[in-house]
């Protein structure tokens, strides 16, 4: 015979809430059985381990019940006013069933101090509930970001495999005066009045090219590349041959591998090279 599709749910759910709901039952049966909060009259040990027992079954009881009753409307409403409205119910449906209980059962005398008692052992299991689905939802957004995060490395290292353009020419004013370099061969370009100056590597030389151009223009052509940034109005660098930040008072300045020179960052660009930095760095 086949199940009706809401008791298969029921069923696969309760499965999966079993242990914590099993775990929330002995906690109580175990506090209740060590520090002896009520002052039951029963003398004998095992009616004693019987008697506590029950008070675990009925925690167990009443989550199996609340969720049955609120798992379907939680999901309904996706807001968080059925949820409190569950935790809610189960403190006091068991705080009046192990009122009940203690009364006609282990013969306890209810007074007001037995009452707070009671309540602070009830407070308990929709407290760890309200806590156990905090850090659920935690661990689902974690896979999402990390499952995100694993599909964006796959596209980044799809897309880095895939030829494109790995050189660049630069144009000076003057007629036939152009240089072509790679991407990752150029360290910086500097403004210098009406010209440009372009240092870069050729084998393991560092050279300079000046051309007559400006800053801004040579700006736009590397625009699409991520790896060079504006970090001056006189400075455009290569990421990549940065070696650190460091900082001097009220200014910082870049120090670049290979060559004994240091570039200058506008405060109105630091923000942007900090980002730029540790984007290539992770």
């Amino acid at each position: 015979m086949t199940l009706n599709r809401p008791l298969q749910q029921f069923i696969v759910n309760l499965k999966e809430r079993f242990g914590l709901y099993g775990s929330l039952s002995l906690a109580v049966f175990l506090f209740v059985l060590f520090f002896q909060p009520f002052p039951v009259g029963i003398r004998d040990f095992n009616n004693v381990l019987i008697f506590t027992a029950g008070l675990g079954f009925i925690i167990l009881v009443l989550l199996v019940i609340c969720n049955l009753v609120f798992r379907g409307w939680i999901k309904r409403q996706e807001n968080d006013i059925m949820v409190y409205l569950h935790g809610i119910t189960l403190l006091l449906l068991s705080s009046v069933a192990l009122a009940f209980y203690l009364r006609y059962v282990g013969q306890v005398q209810i007074t007001f101090p037995v009452m707070i008692r009671v309540i602070l052992i009830c407070i308990i299991p929709p407290l760890s509930l309200h806590l156990f689905g905090i850090w659920k939802d935690c661990r689902q957004h974690m896979d999402r970001l990390e499952e995100e995060n694993t599909s964006l490395k796959q596209k980044i290292t799809t897309l880095e495999g895939q030829e494109g353009p790995k050189t660049i020419e630069f144009s000076s004013g003057i007629l036939g005066d152009t240089i072509r370099l790679s991407f990752s061969d150029i360290i910086l370009v500097k403004s210098a009045d009406n010209y440009v100056e372009i240092l870069y590597t050729d084998g393991n030389v560092t050279k300079k090219k000046l051309l007559r151009n400006t800053l801004n223009h040579i700006e736009q052509q590397l625009r699409p590349f991520s790896t060079f940034i504006r970090c001056h109005r006189t400075f455009i660098i290569n990421i990549d041959h940065v070696s650190s930040i460091i900082r001097r008072i009220n200014s910082y300045w870049l120090t670049i591998r290979d060559i004994d020179e240091q570039v200058p960052i506008s405060r109105q660009y630091l923000l942007r090279v900090k980002e730029a930095l540790v984007a290539r760095q992770g």
